[in-house]
């Protein structure tokens, strides 16, 4: 696991490097093919170390990748929420706008 600080430094990295994002997706590809191999491969119980390392790093990049993805995740749930909110705001006003003309025109009526 990542010392503290440094997820977010990773994100920050990434929402200022584009490329930065485009390398962590292939990196995290190529962790599962790794991880696959790893996993499919016999081994012998003196051959644990051999095994480990590669999971390790695997761990360490797949658990990036997912807090990436996380933190993306709750962007755009907050930019949704925050343009409906704004619909709805607009929706009311015009709501607003047209109960204010009927009242004047009924007003006018009497």
């Amino acid at each position: 696991m990542a010392p503290w600080g440094v997820a977010s430094t990773m994100r920050a990295d990434l929402e200022t490097d584009p490329g930065l994002a485009a390398k962590l997706e292939e990196v995290s590809r190529l962790a599962l093919d790794k991880l696959e191999d790893v996993l499919l491969t016999p081994c012998a119980p003196d051959d644990a170390q051999l095994r480990r390392d590669p999971l390790t790093a695997a761990q360490v990049i797949l658990n990036t990748q997912v807090r990436v993805d996380e933190t993306k995740l709750k962007e755009r749930a907050i930019k949704t929420t925050q343009r409906d909110r704004f619909a709805i705001a607009r929706q009311l006003r015009e709501e607003n706008s047209q109960l204010y003309r009927l009242r004047s025109t009924l007003r006018e009526s009497e």
